[in-house]
């Protein structure tokens, strides 16, 4: 049987991710203590005993995990010796964490936005209106960083959200206001990103100043950071009369995947990041179009330094891989809209999507099959 165009890209990015976990891997094992010590405690060498994602999978099962708690143990040795960017996570769901990105790292943060541009359909000369969120959530920094050195080359406008203080007059409220609405009609942006609950509450407050999204015409709103409610990604396309795409962007793993204008689910960025779904309790992995926790390694090419491994980590969100294909054309693997599970009270006005309970039912469902 001919194997077919479609096929044939498929099985190369299968081998290009098998040669970038053997090589992760490796690093990882040779140039961080604690990584060398998960391995060896499961009886694991990477430079002879992962061939790939299973193998990884199978060190996984043996205990071979990190979680957030991990992060400042996963500094390579080398770190010291390069030029190196400090970010901090936002601490949505436990203690802000830090990460040491070099250059190489920073590379391939650039190579996921843009294929998130691509999806998104951004060309060349448009210009993107970013909303990173205040300190120290800095995920959504990563929309400002990234679109100077990506293709297409676009233009970029980083706008913290202003506030108006309550103290002030009416009249310098409202000159306020019409100072950050002139800048934004003056940049007439085609396309806006950055965290969910920025965007919205900065269109909020400027439309009762009299900002016209008509006038604007925005194409696309992404969302990064944490997972984005579908309600909420709804209410914010509305507000902003702009198509909504989720992206879904952690410090993390950087770009981990985007929406196509299919809207069919994520693409998960597969030449970057080694994606997969899991029972952490069973210690497995899940069926495709089932719902588990997030379980993913950061790609690089052999001869890349990272300076933060990301070796079988979780962000604790739920997800499913999906076994249907993309009508885009796009080889790369879909996933379900992420959520997480949220303690702490709703940002903006918006509730956060909770677990499915029909995950509930399905972890039952596989012990079942176990057992028999």
């Amino acid at each position: 049987m001919q194997v077919t165009e479609v096929q044939q890209r498929r099985d190369d990015l299968d081998r290009l991710m098998d040669l970038k976990v053997r090589a992760a891997t490796r690093l990882a094992y040779d140039h961080n203590e604690f990584l060398h010590g998960l391995f060896k405690s499961a009886g694991i060498n990477p430079h002879t005993d992962i061939s790939g994602r299973s193998d990884l999978l199978k060190a996984y099962k043996k205990g071979v995990r990190t979680s957030s708690q991990d992060v400042a143990k996963c500094y390579a040795d080398y770190a010291a010796q390069l030029p190196l960017l400090e970010i901090w996570s936002s601490g949505s769901s436990g203690k802000p964490k830090k990460f040491l990105l070099s250059k190489d790292a920073l590379e391939r943060w650039n190579r996921g936005f843009s294929k998130a541009w691509s999806l998104l359909r951004v060309a060349d000369g448009e210009k993107i209106l970013v909303f990173p969120a205040p300190p120290p959530h800095m995920t959504s920094l990563s929309y400002s960083l990234t679109p100077f050195l990506n293709s297409p080359k676009v233009r970029t406008l980083v706008f913290r959200v202003p506030s108006i203080p309550k103290s002030l007059a009416a009249e310098e409220k409202e000159r306020l206001a019409q100072s950050y609405i002139d800048m934004i009609y003056d940049f007439n942006p085609d396309h806006v990103s950055g965290a969910g609950w920025a965007m919205d509450a900065f269109a909020r407050m400027l439309v009762s100043y009299g900002l016209s999204m008509e006038k604007l015409r925005v194409k696309t709103v992404s969302f990064g950071g944490d997972p984005t409610p579908s309600e909420q990604r709804k209410s914010i396309g509305e507000l902003w009369r702009a198509e909504p795409f989720d992206a879904y962007a952690t410090s993390e793993a950087a770009m981990v995947g985007c929406e196509c204008h299919s809207h069919s689910g994520i693409h998960i960025n597969e030449d970057d990041i080694f994606l997969t779904t899991v029972d952490p309790q069973a210690a497995e992995e899940v069926a495709r179009n089932e719902v588990g926790k997030d379980l993913c390694t950061n790609l690089y090419n052999e001869g890349e330094l990272p300076a933060t491994f990301i070796i079988n980590y979780s962000h604790n969100d739920n997800l499913a891989l999906l076994s249907d294909k993309c009508t885009c054309g796009e080889v790369t693997m879909l996933a379900s809209h992420p959520t997480r599970d949220f303690k702490k009270k709703p940002i903006a006005g918006f509730g956060f999507d909770m677990k499915e309970k029909k995950s509930l039912v399905q972890r039952a469902a596989r012990k079942v099959r176990r057992a028999i």
